[in-house]
């Protein structure tokens, strides 16, 4: 989903103002703290993740546009938490070989608290329109000495080949397990959800603007069909139908045309 120039000011506007307040804390601490990079590249369910690495902020577009203010409280400061987490308490993170640390420890829960955060690990939102739909996907049959069977994934099933199989015996180290074969995965339509209306559409509304782009199409439609005195809920059904976009992405465009013509 577009994300428009306006929430990417207000996601930098929190950013700015969220790590301001952990130099006001942590003094000199913050002093050589990077400026994070800032992406939307993130899907399906995710709301947002940090990576220490690149320095890197990656937020879900859908879920920010559909959930505004309550996305920028919560997910932007929880992301941002992470990574002055990181900064300001180095030897948290630098365990051992082997080791697994807390991303979501006592210490990032400190900061999300200094930054006037709820610490939290994850999110509420409705995801219906973020996640991302998988296709029917081939499973791999094993046998196990004790009659029973399991169906793995592509993952699991390299990891069975390769040898690293301890796992999937849960437990039973005398079990051994003999691949059988493939299932052949069901078919997997995507139904797209197209809200009700009682208003009947206009008839250009159809099939309108042949060879023009969707934002080009959206223009069309949301300004005729406001100046025929449509409702919002009929404009953005139409533009999911005719232009083929679920309703986060349909009211993305709504809000887009409308402040492009001036309405």
């Amino acid at each position: 989903m577009f994300v428009t120039p306006e929430m990417k000011q207000r996601v930098n506007d929190q950013l700015a103002t969220s790590t301001k307040l952990a130099k006001d804390i942590y003094g000199f601490a913050m002093d050589d703290f990077k400026t994070p990079i800032v992406v939307y590249k993130k899907r399906g369910r995710t709301a947002g993740t940090a990576n220490y690495g690149t320095w890197e902020l990656d937020f879900n577009s859908v879920l920010l546009m559909e959930n505004d203010q309550n996305f920028i409280d919560r997910t932007v400061v929880h992301e941002l938490a992470h990574l002055i987490d990181h900064h300001v308490n180095p030897e948290v993170h630098n365990v051992g070989y082997g080791q697994k640390r807390s991303a979501h420890g006592p210490s990032w829960k400190r900061v999300m608290r200094l930054l006037g955060a709820e610490p939290t690990r994850c999110h509420s939102y409705d995801t219906t329109n973020s996640a991302v739909k998988k296709r029917g996907q081939q499973k791999f049959v094993y046998r196990c000495s004790c009659g029973g069977t399991m169906e793995l994934g592509p993952t699991r099933h390299r990891k069975m080949q390769s040898g690293v199989s301890s796992y999937w015996k849960h437990g039973h180290s005398s079990h051994t397990y003999t691949y059988e074969g493939t299932t052949r995965p069901s078919p997997v339509q995507t139904v797209r959800f197209v809200a009700p209306t009682t208003t009947p559409l206009p008839a250009y509304a159809q099939d309108a603007g042949n060879g023009l782009t969707k934002a080009e199409r959206s223009l069309m439609i949301v300004g005729t069909m406001t100046a025929e005195g449509y409702g919002r809920q009929d404009i953005i059904h139409n533009l999911m139908s005719t232009l083929d976009m679920s309703k986060a992405g349909a009211s993305t465009y709504h809000y887009n045309a409308k402040k492009k013509l001036g309405l």
